[in-house]
């Protein structure tokens, strides 16, 4: 699972020094040289750090470090700022503790799930409705090719964004969205797969324009989603 300030990595909820720097306006080489000298003087466990490698937009590799919650911390208290930047750094840290808490709040949600049996049976069910969405999509996106539509294979992206838009959940990519939701929610997007699969089988059965299949597809998910939303 990843946002903008935090990571999932083997499990747990990590930050970048990268991302550290960018946020705090410093330059990265100095980001590493305050997160060495903490760990040379033994000021935070080194357990808290892992240095790895990232490679940059020339394809150059660079070392960088990912650090929990508390190498965070320690690294945010140790971090030398003029008293003008001190209201700056405040939101900053503000920010990361709030990125880091909803990241392992999914992540314990997600744990939850995987021993809940009603879950796991909700889950199975939902992966085939997926997998029969999918292949209506697939046979939507002949369709739409064969009317001259040059960026059809959008239309995989595009709905699946469209029904969690629509139900407002938050796309992720790891942990997966679908991992993360509860029952409940997992029923729901469930049953708005099923009625998107049906509106674009029942326009396409209507020939009707590849354009207007998806804006009365996009309708029928959103006048779901209201009336759930509204209960």
């Amino acid at each position: 699972m990843k946002n903008e300030i935090v990571e999932v990595k083997r499990g747990k909820v990590y930050c970048t020094s990268l991302m550290f720097a960018e946020k705090m306006e410093m330059l990265h080489g100095n980001v590493l040289r305050d997160i060495r000298e903490l760990i040379s003087h033994n000021s935070v466990q080194i357990s808290e750090f892992s240095e790895e490698e990232f490679v940059n937009g020339r394809n150059r590799k660079y070392k960088m470090f990912v650090m929990t919650k508390k190498g965070f911390f320690s690294l945010i208290m140790n971090t030398n700022v003029t008293p003008k930047r001190k209201e700056k750094l405040y939101k900053i840290q503000n920010n990361f503790i709030d990125a880091f808490e909803k990241m392992e709040k999914l992540l314990l949600k997600q744990q939850t799930n995987a021993k809940n049996v009603e879950w796991l049976k909700h889950r199975e069910l939902g992966k085939n409705t997926r997998l029969e969405l999918t292949d209506t999509i697939k046979d939507f996106v002949d369709y739409a090719t064969s009317q001259g539509s040059k960026s059809a294979k959008m239309y995989y992206m595009n709905i699946t964004k469209m029904e969690y838009k629509a139900l407002n959940f938050i796309q992720l990519s790891k942990p997966k969205l679908r991992e993360t939701l509860d029952t409940l929610e997992l029923y729901q997007l469930l049953l708005a797969e099923e009625i998107c699969k049906k509106s674009i089988k029942r326009s396409m059965d209507e020939g009707l324009h590849y354009k207007e299949i998806y804006i009365i597809a996009k309708q029928d998910i959103e006048k779901y989603a209201n009336v759930i939303l509204i209960k």
